[in-house]
């Protein structure tokens, strides 16, 4: 679902803090996003830097890196 824009596939973001479920506000672009761990992620994740995999509408969906 959703497509990539492959422009920002492999761009990295700073996650402060993580939400339930995996996931957490961003900043990306200028603007505030939704992000989500990509899944086989770990159960708990932490803050720092994440790669963006994928562009699911306006969520990201991201790996650690």
């Amino acid at each position: 679902s959703g497509s990539s824009a492959p422009f920002d596939v492999g761009q990295t973001v700073e996650v402060a803090q993580w939400q339930s479920g995996g996931r957490a506000r961003v900043r990306y672009r200028g603007a505030d996003w939704d992000a989500r761990l990509a899944p086989g992620g770990p159960t708990h994740p932490r803050p720092g830097s994440y790669r963006i995999l994928a562009v699911d509408g306006n969520c990201l969906v991201i790996e650690s890196v």
